[in-house]
């Protein structure tokens, strides 16, 4: 099971590459971010 912490670690090295990047791939990490963030918080919620 993965744990919320390590989602939001994730989310974290996704904005990270956004920032790093430009243009779409930029628009994809944050998509990514946002996605592991929600799912880190339907975690909780269900907990």
């Amino acid at each position: 099971m993965l744990s919320t912490e390590w989602m939001v670690e994730q989310a974290q090295k996704y904005d990270r590459r956004a920032r790093e990047t430009s243009g779409r791939m930029s628009m994809e990490w944050r998509k990514a971010a946002f996605h592991s963030r929600k799912n880190a918080r339907e975690l909780e919620d269900d907990e």
